[in-house]
This record gives structure tokens, sequence and C-alpha cells, in this order.
């Protein structure tokens, strides 16, 4: 997205588009906090050669470019400028080229505040905001031309050397079958498809859903399981240890917590509404191994219907409510995944 300042009656072309709504969302469940530098880089729809700087805190943004005639981008520049103002994030949708998240600024420029709106993608320690369409209408497709880096203040997170488990940044009603946005044959493979394209994927590993049928995915008959047995397995970066299989291929939390949660970020706090960001479906009913209830994991993960439940974990727990809670609740809320790496 370059940030070159051109005011066009109360829009600017941001290469964010302006026009459209939003849901405000103060939580960062991409993680963009910090500063992302574009260096550089090519901007087609100037014909120059640009570099970018975006700096994230809390709600606030502030943001600079220069351009240069020159691809080495060195010597004085022809154009500067920079800006400052707040964001919030909207809902999470789904693009040709994976999952973004609707991004809404008020920014102050030249004294004067335009509302800006775009789409942005994170994948670890790269940024990636929409391909520009026009000054009205918000982008529909992530442009990977013009990446943004990290700028990490110490090392990177290290990728967890074993087998991994993450909470989806994305929330998802408790039918998965009928989503024509997942692919696979049945709601199991397209909540696998839900755990592939979701931001907090940490690599280009094959994951799984943690969510159990008893039928397609069962943990008792070990088809199409997704543990492994007598396996340790980690936090996607840190080497932060979750907790051991047993025998059985299952964690025996009713006897012993996680060493950790799978996740502690809390997304939203607590439910709002239609959204549990702090809660994952489930379906287990017998913690003891891991059967399901199927009145209870909406009808084999295939109904939104309000008269319809599903049983569903606590994302930021080490105890028991990190896998069940033996509660459910309402097949048309959104709740998150666990997605286990094979």
């Amino acid at each position: 997205m370059r940030f070159r300042i051109i005011l066009i009656g109360f829009c600017t072309l941001l290469l964010i588009a302006c026009g459209g709504g939003g849901d405000n969302n103060s939580s960062d469940p991409i993680d963009i906090s910090g500063r992302w530098i574009a260096a550089c880089y090519f901007d087609a729809e100037s014909n120059d050669y640009t570099n970018e700087q975006y700096d994230f805190s809390g709600n606030n943004i502030t943001t600079s470019f220069e351009s240069f005639t020159n691809s080495s981008c060195s010597g004085a520049p022809y154009e500067q400028g920079q800006a400052s103002g707040t964001y919030t994030l909207g809902d999470i949708v789904t693009t040709s080229g994976g999952i973004a998240v609707e991004f809404n600024g008020v920014i102050s420029i030249d004294n004067q505040t335009v509302e800006v709106f775009d789409l942005i993608h994170v994948s670890g320690n790269a940024l990636n905001w929409g391909v520009f369409i026009d000054d009205t209408t918000r982008p529909t497709a992530i442009n990977f031309n013009e990446p943004y880096n990290k700028q990490l203040d110490g090392p990177a997170p290290t990728l967890s050397n074993g087998l991994k488990i993450f909470a989806t940044s994305a929330l998802h009603v408790g039918d998965f079958l009928n989503d024509p946005f997942l692919s696979g044959q049945n709601a199991i493979e397209k909540a696998d498809s839900f755990c592939s394209q979701d931001l907090s994927r940490p690599n280009n590993s094959a994951y799984k859903a943690l969510l159990i049928d008893g039928i397609i995915r069962d943990a008792k008959s070990l088809n199409d399981w997704v543990l492994l047995p007598n396996t340790t397995y980690y936090r996607a970066s840190g080497d932060i240890e979750i907790g051991t299989t047993t025998g059985l291929a299952i964690f025996s939390i009713i006897f012993q917590d996680f060493s950790t949660s799978i996740d502690d970020r809390q997304l939203e706090g607590l439910p709002q509404g239609r959204e549990w960001p702090n809660n994952a479906w489930s379906g287990v009913t017998d913690l003891t191994d891991y059967t399901t209830d199927g009145s209870r994991n909406c009808s084999n993960w295939s109904t939104s219907s309000d008269f319809s439940q599903g049983i569903y974990a606590n994302t930021d727990e080490k105890s028991s409510n990190a896998l069940s809670t033996n509660g459910s609740v309402y097949c048309g809320a959104k709740l998150r995944l666990y997605c286990v790496e094979q």
C-alpha cells in the first residue's frame, strides 16, 4: 500500500480505499503491533520507487514515505510525507489469496481528517495490504507485490521445533459442511481447510482441526485422528510445551493440566453476542476417551441453527476446560478452532 498523500475531496489515495463501513474491532488478532517497513519497492501506480514505514501501537498508527526515481532509492527523495491517526480491525474475510482482516482508520493529513478502509494480511513477519481498486471501494484481494517486513527489536520468535498446536484467529459458526469458501468433501475436511487458511498458521506444514464428530474424525477408533501417541506438543513459537499425549494418543488432561494454555490471547474479552473469541469448538464430551455426544456437535458440524448446540473449550485455560468445558453453545455462535500440526 503506497502512502502517497493525495486528497480528492474528502477521500485520499493512500491505496487505502475510501468508503464502506466496517465492524469496529479494537483487538489485534493478527499481531500487527510494531514497525513494518517496505524498502525501495516499485510503485506501479506512480511509476517510481518508495521506502515506506508503518508503526502500530495500541490503536494508533503513524506512517511515512519517501519516493525516488531510481531503483536503489539513493539520493534525496523527490517526494515525501507522513501522517498519523487511529485504527480498528473489523471482520475477518476470505479472499482469493487467503484470509484478511478489514482495516478501518481515521488519519490526520495536512490538518484534515479522513476515514480510510483497506484489507490487511499478516503471515509471520510479513504484512500485505489490499489491491487498490478506486477511492470509493474497499479492496477485495491481497497485494502480494508490496510486502512489508516487521522490524524486530530483539530476536524473532523462534518457530517451535516439535509438533505444534495453535488456535485460529478467525471465528466460525458450528456449520463447516455448508461453508462454500472452504475446501473438502465433508465437515471435518472443511474444518481442516479453515485451519490451513488461518492467519495464525505458523508454517507451511499440514494442520488438522482438533474437532470430533465420532465418525469421520474419532479418537477412540483413531479414524483420521490428529494426535500421535506419546508425543509432546508445543505452542507455535518459543518451544513452549503444552502437553504430552498418552499411548492412546490423547491428552490425559483430567488428571494433569497442560503446562500452558494453547493460546493466551484475549481477542475480545467475554463473549459478545454471537462471537465467542476465547473459546474453540471441540465436540469432546468424555475426556477419558474423547468420545462425543451426537446431540451436541452441531449435527456433525453441519448446522448453524440456534436450536442445535456444540461443545466448546476455553482457549486460555490449562485445566480440562482447555479441551472441553462440557458446556455447549448454540451452533450459530462464532468460535475458534484448535489446529494440530501433522
